[in-house]
């Protein structure tokens, strides 16, 4: 469990423990830290911060920032661990995220404090992956950079996730001997089975199990009908998911700026003739899907293709403006991406040493990471 470190002599703030209790101030701390130049938005966790934490993994801490002299909760930060693959490996798998620090604090060095409280506790894993997107420039020119004694961070490459704009339906694709379909109740155990096979080539892909999907909270609101099934001779030989989070995690557009000052609007404009939304108003909300649990035997790329176009056409012309979906620069799937209008997005994947139970720093062979965007 999370203890709380000795107030450093002279500091006005004390890096502690979260607990439940401070459901609410967290809710508002994320609805005041935005992020993003072009466009800024805030990603925020109603009706319940840590209720929409289950879907990190199995076990998480929070640690925040309390200021002791005006009081209140001014940054915050997460560490979870999940069960996941490295080097071919199944091992216990740690994910640094949920950054937050108000702006009026940006200058200290609060968020050395938060890593260092977390290096004093418990080790947990020696691996530890973060993601910075690309516009969070203040966070990969700081934390990133491995200043104020804050973690060794190594560059593991950028993990591409365009919003693919729903605009109108294209033609199916189809692969010689491959049938799809949507997910069925039986299909479960075949599918988990599919996701564990290809995801073990991967570096820092989760892996899953049955009751995942079953019980809890891991996959909230997720669906074994929200599966696109490829089959072939009867077996399954790729998935793909289609998770809608909106109960529980929303992205509202605080502002636009630069070149989405005017295309913003314009996009409204000409949704009709697009047959598609346009993007929402400062204040308004995104509406949008994610694209998870994706593997393919072989890393079948014309598979991949026919069950993301599955998805693609199974969410034309209802709420949804895009859909987004993560995949590693070097993933042989992302050349697929170029084949659809989207918004780019993209960030960088680092490895993190917190100095976990071997005592040692991570090690890492050339597999292609894959990264679970939709639980970031």
């Amino acid at each position: 469990m999370v203890t709380a470190e000795r107030q450093i002599s002279g500091s006005r703030f004390l890096v502690e423990p979260a607990t439940r209790d401070d459901d609410a101030e967290l809710r508002e701390l994320f609805r005041k830290v935005s992020m993003g130049s072009g466009i800024e938005v805030c990603f925020e966790r109603e009706p319940s911060y840590f209720d929409a934490l289950t879907i990190q993994g199995e076990r998480s801490e929070v640690g925040v920032i309390r200021d002791v002299v005006e009081g209140g909760i001014v940054g915050c930060g997460t560490r979870v661990m999940r069960q996941g693959f490295i080097n071919g490996q199944l091992v216990n798998l740690g994910y640094l995220g949920d950054l937050r620090i108000k702006p009026s604090h940006r200058n200290r060095t609060l968020t050395a404090r938060i890593f260092r409280s977390f290096q004093k506790r418990e080790s947990w894993c020696d691996w530890y992956y973060t993601v910075i997107f690309d516009e969070n420039i203040k966070a990969l020119n700081s934390i990133a950079a491995g200043r104020a004694g804050l973690p060794i961070y190594r560059d593991q490459g950028r993990i591409l996730c365009p919003g693919i704009e729903l605009r109108q339906e294209l033609p199916r694709l189809s692969v010689k001997g491959v049938s799809l379909r949507s997910g069925a109740h039986d299909d479960l155990q075949q599918i988990v089975d599919c996701l564990n096979r290809n995801l073990a080539r991967k570096q820092f892909a989760p892996f899953h199990k049955v009751d995942d999907f079953h019980h809890g909270q891991r996959w909230r609101g997720l669906k074994v009908e929200d599966f696109i099934i490829a089959e072939k001779e009867g077996k399954i030989v790729g998935v793909m998911a289609a998770w809608d989070q909106s109960s529980f995690k929303q992205t509202r557009i605080v502002g636009y700026h630069g070149v989405w000052q005017w295309l913003a609007p314009l996009s409204r404009i000409v949704s009709p003739f697009r047959r598609a939304p346009g993007l929402p108003p400062k204040g308004k909300y995104l509406s949008y899907l994610y694209v998870c649990c994706t593997a393919v035997d072989g890393d079948d790329i014309d598979i991949f293709r026919v069950l993301l176009r599955e998805i693609y056409n199974a969410n034309v012309r209802k709420e949804w403006l895009y859909f987004m979906l993560g995949l590693h620069e070097r993933d042989p799937f992302a050349a697929v991406l170029g084949e659809y209008a989207r918004i780019p997005f993209a960030g960088r994947l680092f490895a993190v040493s917190l100095t976990g139970p071997s005592g040692q720093s991570p090690v890492l062979d050339d597999r292609i990471p894959y990264i679970e965007v939709s639980t970031l």
